[in-house]
């Protein structure tokens, strides 16, 4: 396991010559010197460009596990990195509870909550255009919710896959289900008690109801006590993990090692075409249950 520092930052030109001189690849994104690139926590490039521009700071950093690593790993985690999708009708989909407005310094002036809970369907106001994705989230405040395709959706149920359910998405304009796209909901729920983040940058506490959550980043992980996980393919636990202490959370989603090669790459996430895809990976769908081709 490796960890990768991303970097993004204004430079003069002899700086950005410095940088390159490490033998590090740099983008040039303007002609300001807004500059990108990648390198290995650890390296003897990233020992370099300590070094020599220490008050420079990567904007983010994620792992990077090898492939021994990702094939005796017996659970991982999943969630949707294209967060396009936009409730229409939030005020419908979620109540919410312990008043947030006055906590602030100053107040606000407008009605916030601490916490949100979904209590009806999403409400879309148009038609989701997939392309080759299977998968996307919506993002209402911190809290992500994830969505798949009707593909997604009858490939998972062939293949026999458990601990999942898939849930109407209405159309704001006819209060319809819309064709092609559910809610996908994890329908058994890691107990509190048997789940900790390792790499939590703190611990929030509501202080109205005292629930608390814990504050991530991009290198937080879960841990859970193994002995809960079991026949189900999806885990997930509650509302537990958030960016920013005040924002909703949302939970991490636990995927068995069975179901990894169906949704984290090796099938959905393959640049082939809509057709190809369908022809290897679900020759036995109905053709009216297969996705449509893009024009």
């Amino acid at each position: 396991m490796e960890i990768n520092l991303h970097y993004g930052e204004n430079v003069t030109l002899a700086q950005l010559k410095k940088i390159a001189s490490f033998g590090i690849n740099v983008e040039v994104l303007n002609g300001n010197y807004l500059i990108v690139f990648d390198i290995l926590d650890g390296s003897e490039q990233h020992q370099r460009l300590k070094a020599e521009f220490p008050d420079l700071a990567p904007i983010c950093e994620w792992y990077i596990f090898s492939e021994k690593e990702m094939q005796e790993a017996e659970w991982f985690t999943m969630r949707s990195t294209n967060e396009k999708l936009e409730d229409s009708c939030p005020e419908k989909t979620f109540s919410h509870s312990c008043y947030a407005s006055n906590y602030f310094n100053p107040p606000l002036d407008f009605d916030q909550y601490f916490h949100q809970t979904q209590v009806a369907p999403f409400y879309f106001s148009k038609p989701v255009k997939w392309g080759r994705n299977f998968f996307y989230s919506c993002n209402d405040r911190g809290q992500k919710t994830l969505f798949c395709s009707e593909t997604a959706s009858k490939l998972m149920l062939q293949h026999g896959l458990k601990g999942m359910e898939f849930l109407p998405v209405l159309s704001k304009k006819t209060n319809e289900p819309m064709p092609d796209i559910h809610q996908f909901n994890v329908t058994t729920m890691i107990p509190d008690s048997s789940f900790h983040v390792v790499g939590a940058r703190d611990i929030w506490t509501c202080p109205v109801c005292g629930k608390s959550r814990y504050v991530v980043n991009s290198l937080s992980r879960p841990s859970v006590d193994k002995s809960v996980l079991g026949e189900q393919d999806f885990y997930v636990t509650d509302m537990i993990q958030t960016y920013n202490g005040p924002c909703f959370p949302s939970p991490f989603y636990i995927v068995s090692k069975k179901n990894v090669g169906l949704i984290q790459g090796y099938y959905f996430d393959k640049p082939l075409k809509r057709e190809d895809f369908e022809k290897k990976y679900a020759p036995d769908l109905p053709k009216n249950q297969k996705g449509t081709k893009k024009k």
